[in-house]
């Protein structure tokens, strides 16, 4: 059971998780207990930043695993750092020309002279 998705039967708000224990042992912590970011995230969600990390972070390879598109892929990963309150890093000069290179709008010529 995915715990970003439970919620209240009569509110319909999440649920905060309040209690674990050991299924071994039967120790039982009891509490407010805290989520991790990417463990409030949806299952779906979840499964798209594992396999974006798997891809080693390449959108296209991440796109070939779900079927999708480019500038899908670039959207669900911007929802994404929304829903995680993340603001990018800014790319520097050199990723931003081999960003354009892997997308094709520039050749190999093109980059090499914009990064001279």
């Amino acid at each position: 059971m995915n715990v970003s998705d439970l919620k209240c039967p009569s509110c319909r708000k999440a649920m905060e998780l309040s209690k674990v224990s050991c299924r071994e042992c039967g120790i039982t912590i009891e509490g407010n207990l805290e989520i991790s970011p990417l463990g409030r995230l949806s299952r779906e969600d979840q499964e798209f930043v594992i396999a974006f990390l798997k891809s080693g972070g390449n959108l296209t390879r991440t796109g070939e695993v779900f079927g999708i598109s480019y500038p899908t892929v670039k959207t669900r990963l911007a929802a994404l750092l929304s829903k995680l309150d993340i603001v990018p890093l800014r790319k520097t000069r050199s990723e931003t020309v081999l960003v354009r290179l892997e997308k094709g709008e520039i050749d190999v010529h093109e980059a090499m002279e914009l990064l001279a």
